[in-house]
């Protein structure tokens, strides 16, 4: 389950994901342009990392320094659960600390104030990676972390004796 519908990955969706993924792929390396690699792969790596720093940050943030290892398994698949849909902390954390990385970021069709003051050095990345774990950690500050391990802990009692193997 995901956070909007059921998920259920049977064998048939798997076989005609595969021939999508296959299929696209296979088409996006035949006829991509002969510099793809020099400019427009480079730029989408570029944009990913500029994606993947928040996200890093917050994460690792709520695992280390929030949370602590203390998640429950059975409370992550209940939209009534403790953690909810949506960590609106994280989403406020994230936007605005992509925000504030927009000064420092260098793409063929924009460079940043920051970056272009620095003579062209593009570090979005090493600005994301702190104020997104500073920040989430900070919008963390109110919540009742010994109550949410209670629950935790309660949640998740006897998990190991409800788990199934895998067939």
């Amino acid at each position: 389950m995901d956070s909007i519908r059921k998920v259920l990955p049977t064998r048939q969706v798997r076989i005609w994901t595969i021939l999508l993924v296959g299929l696209t792929s296979t088409y996006a390396g035949a006829y991509m342009p002969a510099d793809f690699l020099n400019t427009s792969f480079w730029t989408i790596l570029v944009v990913l990392s500029y994606l993947m720093a928040p996200w890093t940050a917050i994460n690792l943030t709520d695992f280390f320094l929030v949370r602590r290892g203390h998640y429950s398994i059975r409370e992550m698949f209940s939209r009534a659960g403790i953690y909810g849909n949506w960590n609106m902390r994280g989403i406020v954390a994230y936007l605005v600390t992509f925000a504030i990385m927009i000064p420092f970021m260098i793409l063929p069709f924009y460079t940043g104030p920051v970056a272009a003051a620095l003579g062209g050095v593009d570090i979005a990345f090493f600005v994301g990676i702190p104020v997104g774990g500073i920040l989430y950690w900070v919008l963390c500050q109110s919540m009742d972390m010994k109550a949410e391990r209670a629950i935790v802990d309660k949640a998740d009692a006897n998990l190991d004796a409800d788990a199934k193997p895998i067939s």
